[in-house]
């Protein structure tokens, strides 16, 4: 696999994490075992942790010229918008996880 075809699965993964919770946000709500809920919010976690992980990745090869001279320019010019998306896939996760331990 490429380059670009690498960074354009993380965009893909990334955009798509959101729709992929819905089944597990739904799933949390109906199930009454506790440790059922556990194993979902431990999957939540680790979704945040994956986009946390890809915005500091991704923060790294933007503040270093020479990675970035290293890559494509469209790939290059492309990172920004995918560090925003990962804050913000990050920030409705964390907002999701705030709610659920409020939630009795």
């Amino acid at each position: 696999m490429d380059i670009e075809s690498k960074f354009n699965s993380i965009k893909d993964t990334i955009n798509n994490l959101e729709n992929s919770l819905v089944p597990l946000k739904e799933k949390l709500e109906k199930t009454e075992d506790e440790s059922k809920k556990n194993k979902i919010i431990l999957e939540f976690i680790r979704c945040r942790d994956f986009c946390l992980s890809i915005s500091r990745f991704l923060n790294n090869i933007n503040n270093d010229e020479q990675m970035k001279n290293k890559l494509p320019e469209n790939i290059v010019e492309n990172i920004p918008t995918l560090i925003d998306l990962c804050i913000s896939q990050n920030k409705h996760l964390n907002e999701f996880l705030i709610f659920y331990k409020q939630t009795p």
